[in-house]
């Protein structure tokens, strides 16, 4: 308890991290997307016992290459998700909150005798682990790259120079909707909710030289998925 509470006093001094636009991202105390999000706590319980949502198995069931980066990682259920399955998985979650239960949630899988060594989680800020892409075939990114704004252009920039050779793009329903019936005025997003939409993901792709080989809308609740390949 004692180590923990230095820890966080430590990284409460840290300067706080910003976009190209000055505004905080991934803040670390009382800020954007501080807490777990709503499907991870809904299911916490089931999931800490072994059992996946479906939401987790129908993007892991998307998502190409046997060594995977996720950035965004969350609580890390995702990226154990994809361990089961795939070579190496690595989860880069800046937040206190979800990297900690990450780590507590491998701690329960290996208990529970899930062979999920194979995955890695590391607390650090995306815009700052670009350096690791050449490690790995492809990138998922799930309900994060609305939330990095004008620095969406510069990390898509950084991936296509590097040797990954898949993007996989998790948008959000509802943020893709109210961009449909109101553009920049529905979001808190603004203009970077278009990053939450199918089309809005395939045309950062495409800018960054990747063919689409998937692209789902999410109907029926399901969050839009688009993948692309070179």
């Amino acid at each position: 308890m004692i180590k923990r509470a230095i820890k966080k006093a430590f990284r409460a001094m840290l300067p706080q991290r910003h976009d190209a636009d000055g505004r905080p991202y991934y803040t670390r105390e009382g800020g954007a997307n501080a807490g777990l999000q709503s499907y991870y706590v809904e299911n916490k319980a089931a999931i800490h016992r072994g059992h996946v949502p479906d939401r987790y198995r129908r993007i892991a069931g998307l998502v190409p290459g046997q060594r995977i980066i996720e950035f965004g990682s969350a609580d890390g259920t995702q990226s154990l998700v994809l361990a089961l399955a795939k070579d190496a998985v690595c989860g880069v979650e800046l937040m206190d909150l979800q990297f900690e239960e990450a780590e507590r949630l491998k701690s329960a899988w290996l208990a529970l005798g899930r062979r999920v060594e194979n995955c890695a989680f590391l607390q650090a800020s995306i815009l700052e682990s670009t350096h690791l892409l050449n490690g790995y075939d492809t990138v998922l990114m799930s309900r994060v790259l609305y939330h990095l704004r004008s620095d969406i252009d510069g990390l898509m920039g950084d991936i296509a120079a590097s040797d990954v050779k898949h993007v996989v793009l998790v948008g959000c329903p509802s943020r893709t909707e109210r961009w449909r019936k109101l553009g920049e005025t529905g979001d808190s997003m603004g203009k970077f909710a278009y990053y939450a939409t199918p089309e809005g993901m395939s045309a950062i792709l495409e800018k960054h030289g990747f063919k689409i080989t998937t692209s789902l809308a999410g109907e029926d609740g399901n969050d839009p998925v688009v993948v692309g390949a070179r």
